[in-house]
């Protein structure tokens, strides 16, 4: 599970699943995520403050996907778990790229 992570969406924690690439020209790498988007009812500072509680909750091997379900703001992601399926470089954000690397 990544450190938070903050991007122009929100503030998000990935979860990597597997990676596969080796022998092959393109790397992928499986992950899931959490989003959890400040706004006018969450600060920041909340917002962060939740996704380091969410982290550590992770850590101490509570269900990822229970936990994307319950608290994610990815509506494509969360009901799947944080699913975000196999990628490969450059289909997401800088930010995400560097924690999955």
């Amino acid at each position: 599970t990544s450190d938070p992570i903050r991007s122009d969406s929100g503030f998000h924690l990935i979860y990597m699943q597997d990676k596969r690439g080796g022998e092959q020209i393109v790397n992928q790498t499986k992950a899931r995520h959490i989003l959890v988007k400040p706004s006018e009812i969450l600060t920041d500072e909340q917002a962060r403050d939740l996704v380091a509680s969410l982290r550590a909750r992770a850590l101490a091997d509570e269900d990822f996907g229970a936990l994307a379900r319950e608290f994610s703001e990815d509506i494509g992601s969360a009901a799947e778990g944080g699913e975000l399926g196999w990628t490969s470089p450059g289909q997401m954000v800088p930010e995400f790229e560097q924690a999955m690397n």
